[in-house]
């Protein structure tokens, strides 16, 4: 099926990117932390990550309420060490980058459209995962979109409904010729809101006839 939507926006992980959580989960409970914090539910609910995930606070911050989290052992290693515990754990929901997503989106390009990118996340994640694509797909992330949007630069996340409105803002585009590609019912819902199509996806799964044909 033919995209008719003159610009394209798709969320990141668990439609460009595959993403595992009960990896981070893991390795955290390697290091020793409570499994009973060790949910998405616990980090969607908690300040301190929602904070770093709207760049509200900074990496150090992160590493240190970490820390506080984590057993004896692993607060008496030297700093650099501790942090870079954390920071593997903290990125290992990182998955594959299915190559065929990305090749289709030079297509859609080529064909005329408008791509854009619209995460949640953070600069931890966003630093490693830039760079996975560059090593993976031998190009940097920033060619395949017109406009990349982060809830860490933003300030904001989905599903609040002005993340969407300062996308279109900023990027200068109509609700109405607009279509974003999401694994959230709710994020779905708060661009439906504002008049942006959309289509729900399940988590990683291989995208259908809408994105795969014309």
């Amino acid at each position: 099926m033919a995209i008719e939507k003159k610009n394209i926006v798709f969320d990141l992980g668990g439609i460009l990117l595959d993403i595992h959580p009960q990896r981070t989960f893991e390795a955290f409970a390697t290091l020793g932390a409570d499994r009973a914090i060790l949910s998405e539910a616990y980090t969607l609910a908690n300040s301190t990550m929602m904070g770093y995930e709207k760049g509200l606070i900074s990496t150090e911050e992160l590493y240190d309420f970490i820390t506080n989290l984590l057993p004896q052992q692993v607060k008496d290693m030297p700093a650099e060490a501790r942090q870079a515990h954390i920071r593997n754990a903290w990125c290992a929901l990182i998955g594959e980058l299915p190559h065929y997503k990305w090749q289709r989106i030079n297509e859609l390009r080529k064909q005329g459209h408008k791509t854009f990118l619209l995460s949640n996340t953070n600069a931890l994640h966003w630093k490693q995962i830039a760079l996975n694509i560059e090593n993976i797909e031998g190009r940097k992330v920033d060619e395949y979109f017109d406009h990349i949007f982060l809830s860490y630069k933003m300030h904001r996340c989905k599903p609040d409904k002005e993340i969407f409105t300062q996308m279109l803002q900023e990027a200068e585009i109509d609700a109405c010729d607009t279509i974003f590609f999401d694994d959230s019912a709710e994020n779905c819902a708060a661009a439906g809101s504002v008049g942006i199509e959309t289509v729900l996806i399940e988590r990683n799964a291989q995208w259908g006839d809408f994105l795969t044909k014309d």
